[in-house]
């Protein structure tokens, strides 16, 4: 049976949308499943460390994972041992024996007793400002240093005065450091 061109439009319109909402429904699915999936890990990851934590007082072996590296499963004083060397540190990641969850070192404090980690107190902001170079004239903190150059100005009134030797004038002062702030544009000679 032949079908004019809207006919075939419409059927097209109409597969089109089957299809898109067993796309939808194909998502849906996946998300739900991904979902679970998160959900069931989660609650293993705190199954095992209340486990963990409850099983402190006896001994066990325990996987361990420093830096992409698992080591065999060892006993839980070699590997306290370790974190006493800092072989471990508090963010890598140890397995019991018998289970699949891997926890943080970190989380597990009855277990494992993390030393103290050094924290060196934040430098203070003035002593930053020190060593900030700001326009004299604007304040501005947006500076750039060039070396001048030869001038072309210079070597030309050089030359008039005092012929083609007056050109190494345009080199006087070539090897001064002009200090120029973005904001305003004013110059300087560095060190003043």
């Amino acid at each position: 049976v032949p079908r004019t061109r809207s006919q075939l439009r419409a059927i097209r319109k109409k597969e089109a949308g089957k299809e898109r909402e067993t796309a939808a429904a194909a998502m849906a699915q996946a998300k739900q499943h991904e979902r679970a999936a998160t959900e069931k890990a989660h609650h293993e990851y705190h199954a095992a460390l209340a486990l963990a934590k409850r099983g402190a007082t006896t001994p066990r072996n325990w996987y361990c994972s420093v830096r992409g590296k698992t080591w065999q499963a060892m006993p839980e004083h070699r590997l306290q041992a370790w974190l006493t060397e800092r072989r471990v540190v508090q963010d890598d990641f140890v397995c019991p024996e018998g289970t699949s969850v891997w926890l943080r070192i970190g989380d597990l404090p009855e277990v494992f007793v993390c030393p103290q980690t050094e924290v060196r107190p934040a430098a203070p902001a003035a002593a930053n400002v020190a060593h900030q170079v700001n326009c004299p004239k604007c304040g501005g903190t947006q500076i750039t240093a060039n070396k001048r150059g030869m001038s072309g100005g210079d070597a030309c009134c050089g030359a008039l005065l005092l012929g083609p030797l007056g050109l190494l004038c345009g080199l006087s002062g070539a090897n001064t450091v002009l200090v120029t702030c973005l904001k305003c544009g004013h110059q300087w000679k560095a060190g003043r």
